[in-house]
Formats: structure tokens, sequence, C-alpha cells
């Protein structure tokens, strides 16, 4: 695809400046070459000398605070550091156990909340607090 629009662009700037004749000769050329039907060939390197707008999406909004994270960060070290889909079944079990242990653990019930309707799958794979993230712990750090 990358090679199609290459050689549509270097045929753009003949085809803007060129007469009737030119214009079906480089039509052909670029019909024979991209395999691109004649009407789309036309509207491709018609387009193709033209700017586009690159509009700047808004970021999301962080789905959980400080506090979550950084106790999912410890849940996720204490573990060994596995991936979100193998820590998911774990937090069941070392949770609790952490919860006992923690020194002046306050609950948040809010945050046990979201814990309880996160989803192994879903969770992305791409860096540790958003891996993690997903599956909620309610222990605050001391």
């Amino acid at each position: 695809m990358a090679t199609r629009k290459t050689i549509t662009k270097a045929q753009a700037v003949r085809y803007r400046n060129g007469s009737r004749a030119v214009k079906s000769e480089i039509l052909d050329v670029v019909c024979a070459v991209t395999g691109y039907h004649r009407d789309y060939a036309r509207r491709a390197l018609r387009l193709a000398l033209t700017p586009r707008v690159v509009k700047a999406r808004a970021r999301r909004s962080p789905k959980y605070d400080s506090e979550v994270v950084a106790a999912l960060e410890k849940c996720w070290a204490v573990a060994n550091a596995p991936a979100g889909k193998r820590l998911a079944p774990l937090l069941a079990e070392l949770v609790p156990v952490l919860r006992a242990e923690a020194r002046p653990a306050t609950v948040r019930s809010e945050i046990s909340s979201r814990s309880n309707s996160a989803k192994a799958a879903k969770m992305p794979k791409t860096s540790l607090p958003a891996a993690v993230v997903v599956v909620v712990v309610s222990i605050a750090a001391p």
C-alpha cells in the first residue's frame, strides 16, 4: 500500500499540470502499476497533493488514583511480576493476606467495589500500572 501511495504522489504533480492527453497517459500508467480503477486513480492523484489536517486526540482521564496504582504495584511485585491475566486470579488470595499484614491498613469501599467488577482478559498489555490497574485492590500505603 505504501508503494502505491508513493507512485501516486510521484505522478500527482505531472497530473495536475498536464494537459488532457498527458493526464490520460498518467492515469493509464498509474492504473496499470497500482491496480487501481480509473476513477479511484483520478481521485487519488487529485488528493495526493492536498495537505491533510491531523487533529490531536484528547487524552483520557486517569481511571484510578495514585493510591490504587501504588497498591497494585506492590501486589505485582510481591507476586513476582506476572502479566495482568495471571495477576487477576492471584489478587483474590493476595489481597486478604496483604490486608492482614498491613500496619495501618485503611479500606476504601469504592476501591473494593471496583476490584470485584474487573476482568482479567480486558487488561491492557502495554505498561506495568496499566496492566495491573484494572483489578483494583483496597490497601492504602502506610
